[in-house]
């Protein structure tokens, strides 16, 4: 394999471990923000958001681990939303409906893992049929996704807009005679319906 494909996957590892430690760093700031009020229901809030924020922080947490955050932080919200009813003017209102957005946006990450194993597997048995390695694939999709891709909002194009790879200036597609020229024949012969497809094997590489 290449310098490039193992530069490709430490990317796609970081960016992995970056989403999650932002999502943590998130948790955390709003356990700062709780902790300037002293009421011991709270301070135990406090100390679960930390062990959340940690938790996230950790690049060895398991899947199901993240999600036993996500049902906390879920659970801590309902919790909040229930004190603030109680005691209205706290400076706490917009806290859980945070939480709950925190929430929403690790269960999209978790989403995403649980989808790797396929994407991953597809990577695979594309790199084994065009004898290809991550840089071919990568060049590849790029260039059928740059054709094919739909709004800024859809998939296809925030496949594209992430791929670990950007031609040069004076690049206009796959070099004919190379696995990726290969690949890219094959995708933009099948059109459309190779969209999700390309989407997938954009997922694997980043």
């Amino acid at each position: 394999m290449s310098r490039t494909s193992n530069m490709l996957r430490s990317m796609a590892k970081m960016a992995s471990f970056t989403s999650l430690e932002s999502l943590g760093n998130r948790v955390k700031a709003l356990a700062t923000d709780l902790s300037q009020f002293t009421d011991e229901q709270n301070k135990q809030d406090v100390a679960n958001l930390n062990k959340i924020a940690e938790g996230l922080a950790n690049k060895s947490s398991s899947i199901e681990q993240l999600a036993g955050f996500e049902n906390d932080l879920i659970g801590l919200a309902r919790n909040l939303k229930q004190w603030t009813r109680v005691e209205p003017d706290l400076g706490i209102r917009s806290i859980p409906s945070e939480l709950e957005s925190i929430a929403r946006d690790l269960d999209e990450h978790l989403v995403e893992l649980e989808e790797t194993p396929k994407q991953k597997s597809l990577l695979a048995e594309v790199k084994q049929q065009y004898d290809a390695d991550d840089f071919d694939v990568a060049q590849a999709v790029y260039w059928y996704l740059d054709g094919w891709h739909g709004s800024q909002a859809s998939e296809s194009y925030q496949a594209y807009s992430t791929l670990p790879y950007k031609p040069g200036r004076m690049e206009e597609g796959p070099e004919e005679g190379t696995s990726a020229f290969d690949l890219y024949t094959d995708l933009m012969e099948a059109g459309i319906s190779a969209e999700s497809k390309a989407i997938s094997l954009a997922r694997a590489l980043t």
